[in-house]
């Protein structure tokens, strides 16, 4: 049987495995690692640019150099070479893509619905922007999610969007971001058939007050870097 040798840097970093294109998204599958949804607008430059590229002979690197290119993608449950990266309005307008299409959203790694819902409805956006602040006062930034994640040891992930998170024991992890500082307890255990780690009603003891527009951001932030480490989060 002949070795898979790879002529292009997209065909390296996909192992040489199939890329499923829909209306308005792809699903790309990286070989025995998972697979990536990324919107066409996204993956379409970024596969482009990779495919007129000879592979490096280093895997992880024209791997790298391809999810380098992709700031909007969701991962499917198990992927081991991302994790869910961009902003909750392109998220939420690819989980609705991929719901138009049939997609069984339970085997992917979306923020929680209602962080989604809110971040599409201008209605939520008015109300909250109404007991207005000053006319000059600048808009508050928006959600990056977690952004492009790096595991720097066996416990640690960092994020290119300024958060780290740090498995301290069994039971507590610790999230910090900027001057916050948000312990997450919880039990370990099985989730969805491997390593997992269910988070405690009440569990969030952080260093200022989270208001719940917060609580679920530190949440997916916190579920997408655990992700990377090959553990499963229930919440």
């Amino acid at each position: 049987m002949a070795l898979f040798a790879p002529k292009t840097v997209l065909q390296a970093a996909q192992g040489g495995a199939q890329t499923k294109r829909y209306r308005d998204f792809v699903v790309a599958h990286f070989e025995g690692e998972g697979a990536i949804a990324v919107p066409n607008a996204i993956w379409l430059p970024a596969a482009a640019w990779a495919n007129a590229r000879q592979p490096s002979g280093n895997r992880m690197r024209d791997r790298g150099m391809l999810l380098q290119r992709l700031d909007v993608l969701v991962t499917r449950r198990g992927t081991t070479v991302v994790s869910t990266t961009g902003g909750m309005i392109p998220l939420a307008r690819l989980r609705n893509a991929m719901r138009a299409e049939g997609v069984d959203l339970k085997e992917w790694n979306f923020p929680p619905d209602n962080v989604l819902d809110k971040a599409l409805d201008p209605g939520v956006n008015k109300k909250e922007a109404g007991d207005a602040a000053p006319e000059d006062a600048a808009p508050a930034p928006e959600d990056q999610g977690p952004g492009v994640l790096t595991r720097i040891d066996a416990q640690t992930v960092r994020s290119s969007t300024g958060f780290e998170v740090r498995i301290a024991d069994q039971y507590t992890s610790e999230y910090t971001q900027g001057p916050l500082k948000v312990s997450i307890r919880g039990v370990p255990g099985m989730v969805g058939g491997r390593q997992g780690f269910k988070v405690k009603l009440d569990a969030l003891l952080a260093s200022e007050p989270l208001l719940p527009s917060d609580q679920a951001r530190v949440l997916a932030n916190f579920r997408a870097a655990m992700e990377l480490l090959n553990i499963s989060v229930m919440l």
